[in-house]
């Protein structure tokens, strides 16, 4: 990934996209809003903080990036394993308020221009995709329950559906999020991984009943046994649990903001 600032907004962009004309990619970072403690200062998430605070940082974000705010596309996130097809019909979904954003879903795809699908993130894994070959796009939010439920399976499998999607062709990059050294987890998330990565290690344990979880690698993995070429695979490699200063933590500072990873056919 490499870094821009715009307008003291911070963004980060993904190498393997940078190079597409046709798409708008980002993934925000905590720095440039008007938030304040403990979601200072770019937070994008309505649901814990005052609406004008949050719609004045949707702005300053759109105007740093170059889209219209009414293009930008949000989701009420459950930590499923559920994608939505969206079309212009959601054009602005969630950008005024979080009752309007995309319900029990936590991943979108779509072939439409001018949509900016959003997902927001504060250690989970946020995850872009996009198909050249058909010119469609894909945002996922892939925490440990995502994950689980192989959120990013079924979001290929629906661009395939949908679009016609060969997975070799598509250019995937996995946002910052929490690293495996940082994230601890216990034995029901031992055992829900066993039973959805049988014979793989994304977790190294520590004793019987705690070991750390590496979501990069697993989201990997599930990329390809999807048939996504390992060098169309980009991972940020950046640990948000141990970079507050730039991102939102929840397992690090409880109550925090989200950042938000975007991607937008033009």
């Amino acid at each position: 990934m490499f870094t821009e600032n715009i307008n003291s907004i911070e963004i980060l962009r993904f190498e393997n996209l940078s190079g597409y004309s046709q798409i708008t990619q980002f993934i925000s970072t905590r720095k440039g809003g008007v938030s304040k403690p403990p979601f200072d200062t770019l937070n994008i998430s309505f649901k814990e903080e005052d609406f004008t605070v949050v719609l004045e940082n949707h702005k300053r974000l759109a105007h740093a990036v170059n889209v219209p705010v009414d293009n930008f596309v949000f989701c009420r996130q459950v930590h499923s394993g559920n994608v939505a097809v969206v079309t212009g019909q959601q054009r602005g979904a969630g950008v005024y308020a979080r009752e309007t954003a995309l319900i029990d879903t936590d991943a979108m795809i779509t072939n439409e221009a001018n949509l900016c699908l959003s997902v927001l993130a504060a250690d989970c894994v946020p995850i872009l995709l996009y198909d050249p070959a058909k010119n469609a796009i894909g945002a996922v939010h892939s925490g440990r329950k995502g994950t689980v439920a192989k959120i990013l399976t079924n979001t290929i499998e629906r661009m395939k559906k949908e679009f016609g999607t060969d997975p070799e062709d598509l250019k995937v990059g996995i946002g910052p999020s929490i690293g495996s050294e940082s994230y601890e987890v216990d034995t029901p998330v031992i055992e829900a991984f066993a039973a959805s990565f049988p014979g793989n290690n994304f977790i190294q344990m520590k004793d019987k009943t705690h070991g750390t979880l590496n979501l990069w690698e697993a989201n990997k993995f599930l990329l390809l046994t999807a048939g996504v070429q390992d060098h169309n695979i980009e991972i940020a490699g950046i640990d948000t649990y141990t970079n507050t200063d730039k991102f939102f933590s929840a397992r690090k500072d409880g109550l925090t903001g989200r950042f938000v990873a975007g991607i937008m056919l033009h």
